[in-house]
């Protein structure tokens, strides 16, 4: 739950005193009250996720924008390494959460950074799976190491890698990444009930030893897929779900 955070500004307006000198000696006094108003914002502590643009490998596989699913027709041995590829964004804007019930509060804040983690909705031997409609077929096609079984190897497979977006603000240029989880290059998709954190990133960056809000920061997700030697004829789908966390203090 995201709760708000409330910024109160005071403005006190000060009229002041003044004092004319009049001619022959003469003095007169204008006594001019004060006044002080209060002026209240409040401002929404604001996480957001979302998917801003899917790109269809155009003559290998469409998008379906009702069904937000990618599709392609493949023979035997036909691979891509680009099934599709969608962009994420993350907005992410507040330095702490004022809640006093800790049952309540979020388990980090804005400033410590975010990760994504992804996790496949279905999964046979702990890999994630691509299921066929045709629920006779016992075949599924896993989701395994591109070390043994790359996408030009005889085995079908599905994979995915993350690509971060630069983004440049005065001067220094950062970039949400994946590098340190082996999702730079193709990788398996997390298995389902084995989640695994992707990608990184923080809106919230040192520019000039200060702690700076960058705004949002996005990344994409492109996916690899293989039908080898070995893949029943039918329809498969696999289902990957992303989730943002806000990194721990």
């Amino acid at each position: 739950m995201v709760k708000s955070s409330r910024l109160v500004l005071g403005f006190g307006i000060l009229l002041g005193l003044s004092a004319a000198i009049l001619p022959h000696c003469s003095f007169a006094a204008t006594r001019i009250t004060s006044s002080t108003e209060n002026v209240t914002a409040t401002i929404n502590g604001y996480i957001a996720f979302s998917a801003t643009d899917h790109e269809e490998n155009t003559g290998v596989t469409v998008y379906d924008e009702q069904t937000n699913t990618y599709s392609g027709t493949f023979s035997l041995m036909d691979s891509t390494t680009n099934f599709g590829t969608t962009t994420y964004e993350v907005i992410c804007n507040y330095l702490s959460d004022p809640n006093s019930d800790p049952n309540e509060r979020l388990s980090g804040n804005c400033s410590n950074g975010w990760t994504v983690s992804a996790e496949s909705s279905t999964a046979t031997d702990n890999a994630a799976t691509m299921v066929p409609s045709d629920q006779s077929i016992t075949y599924r096609i896993k989701s395994t190491s591109p070390s043994t079984n790359p996408l030009n190897g005889t085995k079908a497979n599905w994979l995915m890698k993350v690509i971060g977006v630069s983004k440049t603000v005065d001067t220094s240029t950062f970039t949400p990444s994946s590098t340190s989880y082996g999702y730079d290059d193709f990788n398996i998709i997390p298995a389902k009930n084995n989640s695994a954190t992707v990608v990184t990133g923080n809106t919230f960056r040192t520019i000039n030893s200060s702690t700076t809000y960058i705004g949002s920061e996005s990344f994409r997700v492109q996916y690899g897929f293989t039908a080898g030697m070995d893949a029943v004829a039918g329809t498969y789908t696999g289902t990957v779900t992303y989730t943002l966390h806000l990194n721990a203090s």
